[in-house]
């Protein structure tokens, strides 16, 4: 790629490449995310945005390849910038658009374009009377967020001071910087970026996501090494919590939405024993679901999972109408008390045992008067007895029979919770299915 020498304000000369031959051709543009912010190095804010707006370029068709995170440092950051625009059109910073002497974006923007920064006494005067009307003194650091790099444009920020801005390139491409905060970030992406970014993009990608339980991500793979190593669709697992998600993505045209359709009727009919969703369906939607389709409800009694299944439950709005609710049985004399498991079997296998699973499962179903009852105990740490951390027991009691699974997941404390709950919403999942399955996870 040619490399043309360009002026800037100080007089020095910055290398920019020229690429005006694909982005004025109408093919789709490159684009190359730089998230700003010292904290994210530190892992201290995890990246949610890049995420965000890495989907969003597929979906207008923009091609995306590489992504940079950088601190605080504007010579860092000019660094970066430079890198993009070496190897993409548009180039997307995120973050360090605020008033302080941290926020650095934009005039790293005007230095590796070689623009002057420019202040907008217009977007000055908003600000004022933005602090006035809320009663906050006025600093003249906050005048910071009204300069411009010359020849860039506004980009409107409904929820908050830090506007974004587009600074278009000779190429047919441009710098795009937007705020950081998600509040401000997201619904700037569904407005006024799209708007901005409509056309700069080729055909589309379609994307089917196809949701696994009980199964690796492994075993999964491995039962279409084929469809892994295809192109047209290309098809990638992703590993989850509790699950595995397989991607198919072609062209958003007809001809790749066929594609698309062939082989998930071909994964679905291979495994469909494990898919129970795809796209945004969540696994407790599906159990929602399943039990309004055959008028059934659901108990839960949980002990080492501490109210993590209700939890997930009552995530999806509408619950109350098939889930009736459940019992915290973190100690044996509440098992015993509310859920009527026997002193013999608590003095006896224990607590942590498949006699106390069903009897916990059994005493949810009958005491909260559901169809079903879901039961949790095992030991999720640090203390256990010798050989048992992160043995688990999941009780399901349905109208004609309860009985109880031994799991044993590995990790720490927090792990072995989310696995326990995941299992249990999946042993439940499999049961609303094929009742005769019960048990057999």
């Amino acid at each position: 790629m040619e490399r043309v020498p360009r002026a800037t304000a100080r007089g020095t000369f910055l290398c920019q490449p020229r690429r005006t031959e694909r982005a004025n051709s109408g093919e789709a543009m490159h684009a190359e995310i730089i998230s700003v912010g010292t904290e994210l190095l530190l892992g201290d804010t995890v990246d949610t945005n890049a995420a965000a707006l890495g989907q969003r370029l597929a979906e207008w068709g923009i091609h995306h390849r590489h992504r940079q995170t950088v601190g605080d440092h504007q010579g860092r950051l000019v660094e970066a910038l430079r890198l993009a625009q070496s190897r993409a059109e548009i180039v997307i910073t995120i973050g360090g658009l605020g008033p302080t002497e941290d926020d650095l974006t934009r005039y790293a923007i005007a230095e590796i374009l070689g623009r002057p920064m420019v202040r907008d006494e217009a977007v000055v005067r908003r600000l004022q009377a933005f602090f006035r009307s809320r009663g906050v003194a006025w600093v003249e650091l906050n005048g910071r967020q009204a300069d411009l790099p010359e020849g860039g444009e506004w980009v409107a920020n409904a929820n908050g001071t830090a506007l974004g801005f587009w600074v278009p390139t000779e190429d047919g491409g441009g710098v795009l910087a937007l705020p950081g905060p998600p509040n401000e970030f997201l619904p700037m992406l569904d407005g006024p970026v799209r708007e901005l970014l409509r056309g700069r993009g080729g055909v589309p990608l379609y994307r089917r996501t196809l949701r696994f339980v009980g199964i690796g991500e492994s075993l999964l793979a491995a039962q279409f090494p084929e469809l892994m190593e295809g192109e047209r669709p290309t098809v990638a697992p992703y590993a989850k919590p509790g699950e595995v998600h397989l991607r198919i993505a072609d062209a958003d045209d007809e001809t790749g939405r066929e594609r698309v359709r062939q082989v998930e009727q071909l994964i679905r009919a291979k495994a469909g024993e494990h898919c129970y969703g795809a796209d945004e369906e969540t696994l407790p939607e599906v159990i929602l679901s399943l039990l309004r389709r055959e008028g059934q409800t659901l108990a839960v009694a949980e002990s080492c999972t501490g109210g993590g299944i209700g939890a997930r439950l009552t995530e999806i709005p509408g619950a109350s109408d098939v889930f009736v609710g459940g019992v915290i049985s973190y100690t044996e004399a509440v098992k015993h008390a509310h859920l009527g498991v026997p002193e013999a079997v608590l003095n006896g296998p224990g607590a942590v045992s498949n006699e106390c699973a069903v009897a916990m499962a059994q005493g949810a179903r009958d005491r909260l008067g559901a169809t079903w009852g879901l039961s949790v105990t095992g030991y999720a740490g640090p203390d256990a007895p010798e050989g048992r951390l992160g043995e688990v027991w999941i009780g399901l009691a349905g109208p004609d029979r309860a009985e109880a699974v031994r799991f044993a997941f590995r990790g720490d404390r927090r792990t072995v919770r989310l696995r326990a709950v995941s299992q249990a919403l999946t042993s439940l999942w499999q049961a609303l299915r094929e009742p005769a399955r019960m048990g057999h996870s």
